[in-house]
């Protein structure tokens, strides 16, 4: 068994070698004044969580009383299922982490924060395996390089940003860490026990949920100006106080953030992104099926809030995953909401916890957005479009760890807006092509007027009821329908003449697409001074999406 590996095992069992550490030949720490961590509640682990920031583990020593005065800590993580550490990965080579060990000689520490002051520090990167990380080995890269020198005066240890995988532990269940210290391979200081330095209770945030969805019609969409009406609200919500985190807590250790106030980072910060995190907790909204293609002639645009808040929550768009910039509104018509870029119909926005406060159980935030489309957008009816929200990163550990960093959590995609068509239902009560006689059928889109009605093409289909139906009777959108009705045109044509309904006779419906369809029946028999004419106009009923039109509400049109 090589060094390293005997090593380990050591931190596996290092209760096995408590006894060593307060033998009457003194040992690495002297006597230990406290450990701090008996002051300071352990860390809230979210389930999802693969890089959850235990809190730090702070030890005070009377100094060492050994000849030895130097040789390797290592901290061992235990307890809720096996935990892997996953410190960020911060150099090649010999692969040292972010996890951090400080010796600090002549400071003070203040109990109810943990932060430690004056003195002379001295940090030592981590080299991680397992659930175990290392600190000053041989051939270990550290700042100092080199083995730990454990200083004869009092001074203090302190072991940060170690972060863990959540994920492989269970809910309810304590994460425990312990340190030893060796000397070529002899126990020189134990923890007398595992330390609690986390606490998993459950999933960190509820399954998100939606409300206030509003659907709308192709022919008067929704466009982004006054009146318009919101098109949906997804709630966000946290399952214990804490799971919404900054990128840098509530508070300061000195002049650095630290664990006990509750941030993604960590309490050390040093070069190469030690102990840092990338944004505070994100939350990925990916929307998909947004109109778009064959039919399309201008993809809908989605509208979200620059900033959602609630009491001190406050959820911030940013830029991407990895770009904390905040997302501008200028410019939008839509007053602090900012447009969501659409491809091949899927759109992603990232929001970022920019402020929360870790004493109110069970924060909350909705984020209400706008899906906003031109009247006549589409030439037919548009599925809904959906959206789903996951805290996020996601991926692979070291190296490529990003802080926040999660599973893919499963949420159900959430159903937004969907555009219907709008539609005009015209009776024909009476028409014929039989026994000599026919019947000449105008169809008109009005949807072009004074009134500034938006103009809007479609199509109509015949339905025929009676005797000498053709085969299918209904939905009939071949022939002389076949084509869209063009605004402020009409269409006509003879139901016998043009080959759509020889022979028969009874009623008509005829359903167009579009608002303001209108119809006109002509039945003729024979021709000069025989001829029997007689016109009527078709009934309206069942119209949908259409809008009261008139110079005195003009606005409404739009809604």
């Amino acid at each position: 068994m090589d060094f390293r590996k005997k090593l380990l095992v050591l931190a596996a069992s290092g209760m096995a070698f408590a006894g060593l550490a307060f033998g009457a030949s003194g040992d690495a720490c002297g006597t230990p004044v406290n450990t701090a961590p008996t002051q300071f509640p352990p860390n809230l682990l979210r389930l999802e969580g693969t890089a959850e920031l235990v809190t730090d583990l702070i030890i005070q020593c009377s100094g060492n009383t050994l000849a030895a005065t130097t040789g390797q800590v290592i901290a061992n993580l235990s307890g809720a299922g096996t935990l892997s550490i996953t410190s960020k990965q911060v150099s090649s080579g010999p692969a040292v982490s972010e996890a951090t060990l400080q010796i600090n000689t002549g400071g003070t520490i203040n109990l109810s924060t943990g932060v430690i002051t004056g003195g002379t520090a001295v940090y030592y990167s981590g080299t991680v395996t397992g659930s175990s990380v290392s600190f000053g080995g041989p051939g270990a890269i550290g700042t100092p390089t080199g083995p730990v020198i454990f200083p004869a005066t009092p001074y203090f240890i302190r072991v940060a940003n170690i972060r863990a995988s959540a994920n492989t532990g269970a809910a309810g269940t304590y994460v425990a860490e312990s340190l030893l210290a060796t000397n070529q391979g002899v126990v020189i200081y134990a923890t007398p026990g595992a330390t609690n330095v986390g606490y998993i209770p459950s999933l960190g945030f509820a399954t998100p949920t939606i409300s206030g969805v509003n659907n709308y019609v192709i022919c008067t969409g929704n466009p982004a100006k006054a009146p318009i009406s919101t098109s949906f609200a997804v709630k966000l919500a946290e399952n214990f106080g804490g799971a919404f985190k900054t990128q840098t807590g509530a508070g300061t250790c000195a002049a650095l953030p630290c664990t006990e106030t509750n941030g993604e980072q960590g309490s050390y910060q040093g070069g190469g992104g030690v102990g840092t995190a990338n944004s505070g907790t994100l939350f990925q909204f990916a929307f998909a099926g947004t109109p778009n293609g064959a039919g399309v002639t201008t993809t809908p645009v989605i509208y979200l809030p620059v900033t959602a808040t609630n009491g001190p929550l406050t959820l911030t768009l940013i830029t991407s995953l990895t770009n904390t910039t905040p997302v501008s509104a200028a410019g939008s018509p839509i007053a602090g909401y900012a447009p969501i870029t659409s491809a091949n119909g899927a759109a992603t926005a990232i929001y970022d916890v920019t402020a929360t406060d870790n004493t109110v159980l069970g924060e909350n935030v909705t984020v209400v957005g706008y899906v906003t489309a031109n009247p006549g957008f589409a030439t037919g009816a548009q599925a809904a479009i959906t959206v789903t929200v996951t805290p996020a990163g996601t991926g692979s550990v070291n190296p490529t760890l990003i802080v926040p960093n999660f599973i893919v959590v499963q949420n159900p995609a959430l159903t937004l807006s969907a555009f219907g068509v709008c539609q005009t239902s015209l009776l024909f009560p009476f028409v014929t092509a039989a026994q000599g006689f026919d019947t000449g059928i105008a169809l008109a889109n009005t949807s072009t007027d004074p009134f500034g009605t938006p103009a809007t093409p479609g199509t109509c289909a015949l339905n025929l009821y009676g005797t000498g139906a053709p085969t299918p009777s209904t939905g009939i959108t071949t022939g002389p329908v076949a084509n869209p009705v063009a605004s402020g045109s009409v269409l006509t044509f003879q139901l016998g003449g043009s080959g759509v309904a020889a022979g028969f006779q009874g009623y008509m419906i005829v359903t167009c697409n579009f608002q303001y369809a209108h119809g006109y029946a002509f039945i003729l028999a024979g021709s000069g001074t025989t001829a029997v004419a007689q016109g009527y106009l078709a009934l309206t009923f069942n119209p949908t999406g259409a809008a009261p039109r008139g110079p005195a509400t003009p606005e409404a049109l739009n809604n």
